[in-house]
């Protein structure tokens, strides 16, 4: 003899027809599993925290160039395309956060290539100063200078003066 269903089950009424749903990916759309290069994560429909966290894997698993590492985090930095001439305004202060997070996972080289570029769009936008003052980044500065290698010492102690 067979149970009657609970009222919230799952189950189907007798007659009703079953519809199932498919997830349809959009055109340029990249799902985590395929991710591959940091091009592709700048492209995923996700917050850029997670973006952040994705370019950090990468790095841990040292499948990525310098340059294509630099080129996502500033496209994530300005919101889109970076150019040094038409785009260079950080949209969100809170990607800089997440820009230092990712900065603790790079090799000595790396941090200095972004922290170069990342001075040069500082020095192009006001905008850009009241973003960094707005998450404290000298304090975020002088917390990481007394462990800095010295190449990215001086890169710190030169945007502690923009």
């Amino acid at each position: 003899m067979e149970e009657p269903s609970p009222p919230n089950s799952l189950q189907n009424p007798p007659g009703d027809t079953v519809t199932t749903v498919t997830q349809v990916k959009r055109p340029h759309e990249v799902t985590l599993a395929e991710v591959k290069r940091p091009q592709e994560v700048v492209m995923m429909n996700i917050k850029d925290s997670l973006k952040f966290g994705v370019l950090i894997g990468l790095l841990e698993v040292r499948q990525v160039r310098n340059k294509e590492v630099v080129d996502a985090v500033l496209h994530l930095l300005v919101g889109g395309e970076f150019d040094m001439e038409l785009n260079f305004v950080i949209q969100d202060p809170e990607n800089i956060r997440h820009m230092l997070e990712l900065l603790d996972h790079c090799p000595q080289g790396l941090q200095a290539e972004i922290w170069s570029v990342f001075i040069a769009i500082l020095r192009k936008s006001t905008r850009n100063l009241q973003a960094c003052t707005q998450i404290s980044l000298i304090e975020h500065l002088l917390n990481r200078l007394p462990q800095a290698p010295q190449i990215v010492a001086d890169l710190l102690v030169e945007l502690l003066g923009v």
